[in-house]
Parts: C-alpha cells; structure tokens; sequence
C-alpha cells in the first residue's frame, strides 16, 4: 500500500512540475533574441551586468570588479578631477542623488555608492555634446602623486527629453579609463517647455 501511495504522490508531482514549466516556443525565443538585438541598438551605454556591482562599470573600459579600497580612491579623485575640470572650464555643475544624500548626512559619498551622480543644465549639457564630446582629461592630484585620465561621452540620445525604452536616461558620463568606474551626468530640461513651462 505505501509503495502504490508513493507511486501516486510521484506521478502527481511529475504532472505538476511538467504543467508549471514553461518551456519557450521557437518564436518566443526569437522574440527575445529580436527583443535583445534591439536593445543593443538603442542602447548608448553599456555596462558588462545589470546588477548592482557590475551595473556601475562602463563596458568599455572594464578589466574586472575593484576592491573596496581601489573602488574608493576611484570615486574620490574621479569627482575631484570632474569638479576641477569643469570649475576651469567654467561649466556650471552640481551634485545629485545618492552623492547629494551622502554629502548631506556626513560630507562623504555613502560607502555602498558604486558610483556618483551630478547634474547639469539643458543648455550645458547641449554645450558639452557640441563642444567636449568624447574628450579626454588629464587630472593630477593636489600633491602630484596620482595622474589619471578621464572620458567624458555624451549620449546622443540625450536630446530626446522622453523617457523612451528607458535604455538611454543617463545623459552623459565622466569615465575613468583605469577601470571604467564613472559618473553619471543627467540633464535638466523641460520635456514641454512650450505646453507646460517651468
């Protein structure tokens, strides 16, 4: 009697498990291999993962994940050499999000940051695109002990203002080539200027 129970429980569950799995159509496959191409096309910036480690590196210049410390020294002399650059330059910026809440609660970037975030002007960012798009900046620390180079790419989706597939919301990035940790640079613009001002 407990063998024929168990035999019973055993193709119940076989049942089960067969009906709960899905298991993908031809042209559900293609849809999603169409569906990733497509995204490879719109998207600007790539990172090698979407998660939240490999999410805060540009593909591009990636060798592999950083230590805690290296991660640290990156994030603090990347914004010095953005600050500074764009001080000379005389390019109005300022910091935002996850970098404004850590510089609002204790000065410092929140130490589970991955990377940091500034803003611009619509009319800067514009400037930017035009003028310093894909240029390379040389930092060098206030002691001269560390010299670094720096990317700054603008997305040229970044004069669409609509949301979109939401592949392209980043406007722009100041890269570190070392190891493509970045910042993120957002516009500030009105999406209605016209219909819907201020």
């Amino acid at each position: 009697m407990r063998l024929r129970r168990l035999f019973t429980a055993l193709a119940s569950t076989t049942v089960l498990l067969t009906h709960a799995v899905a298991i993908p159509q031809s042209n559900e496959l293609e849809q999603t291999e169409q569906h990733e191409d497509e995204f490879r096309d719109t998207k600007y910036f790539h990172e090698p993962g979407d998660d939240d480690l490999l999410g805060h590196y540009d593909q591009r210049y990636f060798k592999g994940v950083v230590s805690y410390d290296e991660r640290t020294d990156t994030l603090h002399h990347m914004i010095r050499a953005y600050l500074n650059t764009f001080r000379e330059l005389g390019i109005e910026t300022w910091i935002a999000h996850g970098t404004l809440l850590g510089w609002w609660w204790n000065g410092k970037m929140l130490p589970w940051d991955w990377d940091l975030d500034t803003q611009v002007s619509g009319a800067t960012l514009e400037y930017l695109a035009e003028h310093m798009n894909r240029t390379t900046h040389r930092y060098t620390s206030d002691d001269k002990t560390i010299t670094r180079d720096y990317f700054l790419d603008v997305n040229p989706f970044s004069t669409q203002r609509e949301r979109g597939d939401g592949f392209n919301i980043i406007d722009a990035r100041w890269i570190d080539v070392r190891n493509g940790l970045f910042i993120d640079i957002t516009g500030l613009s009105e999406t209605h200027p016209d219909l819907q001002p201020g």
